[in-house]
């Protein structure tokens, strides 16, 4: 346990009391020795109550849950005084990046002799990431505040903040192909190429061999062949741009982070429907999340590439350049981007030729600025030159644009 040392406005009294030592050494009077024994008995006993006042604390973490950023959550602590006499009131005080300002704060009434009680701590978080935390100071003192007294716990523990998410009743995506509603509601298979068998019919010239039923054929004395049931599956694909340099200034309320919660948001909503999902975003300058798979069974390794992702020095055309094979006719494309070249603007139309559906999200930096709570905010919209005569225009996004509005 540290030693209780003075406060700011503490160690001016402590220099007030040496000073009324000195002059009474120096002048021997009857006020200068009351002054000094006053100033020195007060700044002791202050001391020796600062010094005890954490006697018998202890302090245990309680169960955390994980969370998503922008989200109410309760950090509970459980702080217990073990002596029999009161303690006054303390202050708990844990650093950590994820808290706003970087230090969570919280102020706890006095305890009763062995009296146990629960700090919840609630606060919202507003950084994503896998965040360890240890070290938690309880801060004591004496009634005077002249000194104060620090208790260090190391108490380990674990949380994982997922990016932000917002819930949305539909999701645009077209389909494929033409799907019948059954007499009970959910769609009836149409012939094509798939994997499930569908049915049996006569041969037509083009047929390959390979479909033969010849079990058929011989009953019917003529050639018959099995049909198989066409695939009616979305196929959705999200690309992420995670160039550093378009990136905006602010911390938190910049256009990368944006771009982050809408690629959630739309994995979190494609989880609930059968389709399959393929996500793209390069995770360092060397390495590329390339993600394939059902949508409920992929989801939780998306969730884990975005809450851990961080800006890179790749370029998104080059990312939307390495992922164009991966793009199969009727995919529907979310392109999430920080950028508008006509580099970009030629990749998309070329993947709209080979009939993948493009929706394509634009989050330039400057619709992004630095958001001060004292000065009120100023959005210079940004210029951007659109060749209409292109097949795909962006939609753009700001700081006041909502994930709803935007994906429904």
């Amino acid at each position: 346990m540290r030693i209780a040392l003075p406060t700011i406005h503490g160690g001016l009294f402590v220099l007030a009391a040496v000073i009324s030592l000195a002059v009474a050494y120096v002048n021997v009077g009857l006020a200068t020795a009351l002054v000094a024994a006053i100033l020195t008995a007060v700044a002791i006993s202050s001391f020796l109550m600062a010094q005890f006042s954490l006697f018998g604390i202890e302090l245990t973490r309680e169960t955390m849950m994980d969370t998503t950023c922008n989200t109410k959550t309760t950090l509970p602590l459980r702080i217990t005084n073990r002596s029999r006499f009161f303690r006054q009131g303390v202050v708990i005080s844990e650093k950590s990046e994820m808290f706003p300002g970087g230090r969570l704060n919280i102020a706890v009434r006095s305890l009763r002799p062995r009296e146990s009680m629960m700090v919840p701590r609630s606060v919202r978080l507003i950084h994503r990431g896998h965040f360890s935390l240890n070290r938690i100071f309880v801060y004591g003192g004496d009634p005077a505040g002249i000194f104060r007294k620090t208790k260090v716990f190391q108490l380990p523990g674990d949380i994982l903040v997922s990016p932000r998410t917002v819930d949305i009743p539909a999701l645009t995506l077209r389909q494929n192909r033409k799907v019948m509603p059954g007499h009970d509601g959910r769609p009836l298979g149409i012939a094509g190429l798939g994997n499930d068998f569908f049915g049996i019919r006569p041969y037509r010239h083009g047929d390959e061999m390979r479909f033969v039923h010849w079990k058929s054929t011989a009953a019917k004395q003529h050639l018959m062949v099995m049909e198989m049931e066409a695939s009616t599956v979305d196929r959705v694909a999200i690309v992420l741009d995670t160039h550093a340099p378009d990136v905006g200034i602010d911390d938190y309320e910049n256009n990368f982070e944006f771009l982050i919660s809408i690629a959630a948001t739309i994995t979190n909503y494609l989880s609930n429907i059968y389709c399959f999902l393929s996500f793209f975003a390069s995770i360092s300058n060397e390495q590329t999340a390339d993600i394939h798979g059902d949508a409920t069974g992929v989801k939780r390794r998306i969730l884990s590439v975005l809450t851990e992702l961080r800006p890179t020095e790749t370029k998104f055309e080059t990312l939307l350049s390495n992922s164009l094979e991966m793009m199969e006719p009727g995919t529907v494309l979310y392109v999430l981007s920080m950028s508008y070249s006509p580099e970009l603007v030629s990749a998309l139309d070329l993947l709209s030729e080979h009939h993948v559906h493009i929706h394509w999200l634009y989050a330039p930096k400057i619709n992004f600025p630095y958001i001060d709570a004292e000065t009120p905010l100023v959005l210079t919209p940004a210029k951007i030159k659109i060749d209409r005569n292109r097949q795909n225009v962006p939609v753009v996004l700001s700081c006041r644009t909502k994930i709803e509005d935007v994906l429904n």
